[in-house]
């Protein structure tokens, strides 16, 4: 039971705000901190859309080696925002939150964070399925520059997602394109 003596409830997004500060004034631990943050509070639109995806590609990048594991859980959550058409999402969100994504995978990829990337990957194509044209181009980018491990992994995912392939058929042909990748894009194993 509430008392009317307990304080107000702490609005996640103001305390992400909060700790976004703290982390560009300099305070080494705040970025963790708002990863943890963002993972206990996997709905909150706000905190996501208004501080999370506004966070500097640099500050990503610290924070998922930090603490790759509640990385991994922020990215999962956010392909829950949308779920059952609760919020709004305009064109730009979702543009936001792939070029965010995008920074994620690739900082998975360079620390062998391979779960990571697979969550990455597949956070995008969910989200890619909003056809937005101007950041499919850089899907298609980071998509053609995958080798190795990380080709392998993108490719598992692109065959989870057959409604999205049609965006990037063009690299099916693209011979520097990794055959794991050409092979997801076209249905064949």
């Amino acid at each position: 039971m509430t008392s009317e003596l307990d304080g107000p409830l702490e609005v996640a997004a103001n305390r992400g705000e909060q700790l976004l500060k703290a982390a560009r004034d300099g305070d080494q631990d705040a970025l963790r901190q708002l990863f943890h943050l963002a993972a206990r509070h996997p709905a909150d639109f706000d905190l996501y859309m208004d501080v999370i995806v506004s966070l500097s590609a640099d500050e990503v990048r610290r924070a998922v080696s930090t603490d790759p594991a509640t990385a991994r859980e922020v990215v999962r959550a956010m392909a829950e925002l949308y779920s059952g058409g609760q919020v709004t999402m305009e064109y730009d969100d979702v543009d936001r939150l792939i070029r965010w994504l995008l920074v994620v995978a690739y900082r998975a990829e360079a620390i062998e964070e391979w779960d990571l990337l697979e969550d990455c990957a597949d956070t995008i194509l969910f989200w890619d399925q909003w056809d937005r044209w101007g950041v499919q181009r850089e899907i298609r980018s980071w998509l053609a520059a995958r080798s190795g491990l990380a080709a392998g992994v993108v490719a598992a995912v692109l065959r989870r997602h057959p409604d999205v392939r049609s965006h990037f058929e063009e690299l099916v042909s693209d011979r520097r394109v990794d055959r794991r990748i050409r092979q997801a894009l076209s249905g064949t194993l």
